[in-house]
């Protein structure tokens, strides 16, 4: 027939013939794109591999990010007064910030790549058998257990150590159910044979985990503070810094003259520390009072005063409301180290008995040592909020001298307020970080003028505060 016009003289692979009735049925010749198999050429193990990892990369990211804002939602929600302060028992915005990132990122693509898996599935151009699909789940799978083992000993250390039993018992259920559908899903898919059969089960069980992230992802944004909420935080964080180190420079001032200063610019222009003052809304202004007491008011974008005390490394020290606030400080209860104060010379010194056993040179230079460490212990303290804030903005604090940058990769827009504090007592100044990258880090600084209080030994900072000791005590 004339349709069925045969090319018996064409030569094709494995010694068969190809003809116009073939062609009209969908074959084509093996030449024109279809390998043995009906495999699809640029499928092949290389692609599978490259697939299977970002499907399984994609899961990790979503299950982490689902635990995340769960932990965080239970946190948020079961809070004992007793242990609202507890610095890592509160509820942490860094913690579901990751959770929403990732949910954002990795929801879309697993539920994409995965789709398309079981399309090749079906179709045959990925082997039921295939070494690069059993092995990667397996793997998976193996990883997955010994995150689930980590988690459980971690919550139930944390119950054993005064832990909620509410907080407990739903956290344990979180890690529990999410393990449960991961490992419960892929032994079923990895031992499933007809792809076509089970796939109104497998698009169930996909609506069902997409119905779930959706719930989960849409509940995170009733708790999570707003982008400018957040930025505005960080400013007030920071205006609170300068506050705090201010209040510093005017203590040691004091202890070093027996006077307040009696403005800003008479405490920059001694070798006292002062933070720099932003120029954007938020300066900080200082009021002499009295002798013994003065007024610090600064800026602020937001009101803390309905957040817990633990939002804040300074705790209630530092409660303010929106806009221009003031606090007032006092000094009356700081001993000071002036000569005159250390000999009690409250008359004119002619009129003064003479006194054996103090060298007014020694007392002198007692003094003076002892205001230089109280500088440096100053300078040491100041530079912690900026460590926390630096590590909230996703950055990793790192060793360097003074003056130098002290945070890389943050994302925030508080730059200019990451370097290392510089000491003029000091001709050099290094600070030396462990841990810059997590909540365990600690800083020591190494003063090439005043070696008393070089070193972890004599003084150390960490999350918990600063430690002197030694001769730095």
């Amino acid at each position: 027939m004339e349709n069925q016009i045969e090319f018996s003289d064409s030569p094709v692979q494995g010694g068969g013939q190809w003809s116009q009735e073939s062609h009209v049925q969908g074959n084509v010749p093996p030449s024109e794109g279809s390998l043995g198999g009906g495999q699809n050429p640029g499928h092949g193990p290389a692609m599978h591999l490259f697939v299977y990892l970002i499907y399984f990369i994609s899961l990790s990211f979503l299950t982490s990010g689902i635990g995340a804002i769960l932990f965080q939602m239970i946190n948020k929600f079961t809070i004992e007064p007793s242990l609202a302060n507890i610095i890592g028992d509160n509820f942490s915005q860094f913690a579901i910030k990751y959770g929403i990132a990732s949910v954002i990122v990795a929801a879309p693509l697993f539920f994409f790549v995965g789709h398309y898996l079981n399309k090749y599935l079906k179709e045959g151009e990925i082997d039921r058998d295939s070494k690069i699909r059993k092995f990667l789940t397996y793997l998976v799978l193996f990883i997955a257990a010994v995150i689930v083992i980590g988690d459980l000993i971690t919550l139930i250390f944390n119950f054993l150590d005064g832990d909620l039993v509410v907080r407990f018992t739903l956290k344990a259920l979180v890690v529990l159910i999410i393990a449960a559908s991961v490992f419960g899903y892929y032994f079923w898919d990895i031992r499933r044979e007809d792809f076509v059969a089970s796939d109104h089960l497998r698009k169930m069980i996909a609506r069902a985990v997409a119905g779930v992230t959706f719930l989960v992802f849409v509940a995170s944004f009733f708790v999570v503070d707003s982008p400018m909420e957040a930025r505005n935080m960080k400013i007030d964080n920071n205006t609170v810094s300068n506050l705090n180190s201010i209040q510093n420079s005017v203590e040691n001032y004091y202890r070093q003259n027996a006077v307040l200063p009696k403005n800003l610019e008479e405490l920059q222009s001694t070798n006292l520390y002062t933070p720099y003052l932003r120029e954007d809304g938020s300066n900080i202004t200082y009021e002499k009072t009295s002798d013994s007491a003065y007024r610090l008011c600064g800026e602020f974008k937001r009101s803390n005063l309905v957040d817990g005390d633990n939002s804040s490394y300074y705790g209630k020290e530092w409660k303010h409301g929106e806009g221009k606030q003031c606090f007032t400080k006092n000094v009356s209860s700081i001993k000071t180290d002036s000569v005159n104060d250390k000999l009690n010379i409250k008359t004119p010194p002619s009129q003064m008995q003479p006194q054996t056993g103090f060298d007014p040179a020694v007392m002198m230079e007692e003094s003076r040592a002892r205001a230089n460490r109280a500088a440096l212990k100053s300078v040491m303290s100041s530079a912690m909020p900026m460590v926390i804030i630096c590590q909230d903005d996703g950055g990793t604090v790192v060793s360097g001298s003074g003056g130098e940058d002290m945070c890389s990769g943050a994302s925030g827009e508080l730059e200019m307020a990451y370097e290392w504090p510089t000491l003029s007592q000091c001709s050099s100044v290094k600070w030396f970080v462990k841990n810059g990258d997590n909540e365990n880090w600690d800083y020591t600084m190494e003063c090439s003028g005043l070696p008393d209080c070089n070193g972890p030994l004599n003084a150390i900072c960490n999350q918990s505060g600063c430690k002197f000791s030694g001769t730095c005590s």
